[in-house]
């Protein structure tokens, strides 16, 4: 192996089969043959990655790098989410229960709130559009909790108890074309939510103000993407955006005067809020 192939391979996640790793496996497979190469092909047009890697990656066995997912996603000429197993498709459909499909709903359509309630297991909504959600893994849930500790904390040290909340998922957010629950075309679960309403309602769909997306692998082109636009077109004050394994954390503050604000905090840098006041976090607390 060369040594520019053997630093990309070096650079994957190298966890134990599970069934999020066997699922996501038979969607690289789904998607090669699609484009009806082999794998030797696929590893050629690459460059860097191996035809073994990419059978162990088939047989879920290995777990890519996004580099690697992106790498193949345009070899296969596809998107990652298709790839990651997480877009939706017709063809898939086992079992029907009026025109809802079960497990897989249909890519062909937009999606109500009361036929989102219907689907089985975690999805999120977002402009009708279904998004099969995953299992965090544990290095996930590890900075998740340690954020929302240090803002817990800031909040109680500073602002008291006066109707300021914090939310972890599957905590759900819906939002709204026109503000009521019949018109309801997004529902998402951030990893956190920060909301600060003097009278807090549950039953009228608005955005919190703060929110924080922690990236994991089938999660970090639509936190980046989707969402980030979705965030800054729905009246969020502040979104963060936590990546565990650079150990970084991007904040974009909406509100800020003129054009918005976009920090990038390095793991040995302070992590400071416009929406918090007087909010000063060592990030590497968070990572270390």
């Amino acid at each position: 192996m060369d040594k520019d192939k053997e630093k990309v391979e070096n650079d994957m996640q190298h966890p134990a089969p599970s069934i999020d790793t066997l699922e996501g496996g038979l969607s690289f497979k789904r998607a090669r043959e699609k484009r009806g190469i082999t794998r030797t092909e696929a590893a050629e047009l690459s460059k860097d990655v191996s035809a073994s890697y990419i059978f162990r990656i088939e047989e879920g066995s290995r777990k890519p790098s996004l580099s690697v997912v992106q790498k193949l996603a345009d070899i296969y000429e596809v998107s990652t989410e298709t790839l990651l197993g997480l877009a939706v498709a017709e063809d898939r459909c086992e079992e029907r229960k009026g025109s809802l499909c079960v497990g897989y709903p249909s890519a062909e359509r937009t999606y109500t709130y009361r036929e989102y309630l219907e689907l089985p297991g975690r999805w999120e909504l977002i402009k009708g559009i279904p998004y099969k959600m995953r299992s965090p893994d544990m290095l996930h849930q590890r900075l998740t909790a340690r954020i929302c500790v240090a803002i817990g904390s800031y909040i109680s040290a500073h602002l008291g108890n006066n109707k300021q909340e914090v939310f972890t998922a599957p905590y759900e957010v819906r939002l709204s074309k026109t503000g009521d629950l019949k018109h309801i075309d997004t529902v998402v679960q951030p990893d956190l939510s920060v909301v600060f309403y003097e009278r807090f309602d549950e039953k009228v769909p608005r955005p919190p103000h703060l929110v924080v997306e922690v990236l994991s692998l089938d999660t970090v082109f639509k936190d980046r993407t989707t969402k980030l636009e979705l965030y800054r077109k729905s009246g969020v004050h502040e979104y963060w955006i936590a990546d565990p394994l650079n150990k970084t954390i991007d904040v974009y503050n909406f509100q800020a005067e003129g054009q918005e604000e976009k920090k990038f905090v390095s793991k040995e840098g302070i992590l400071q809020s416009s929406y918090l006041a007087d909010f000063k976090f060592p990030i590497h607390n968070f990572f270390d």
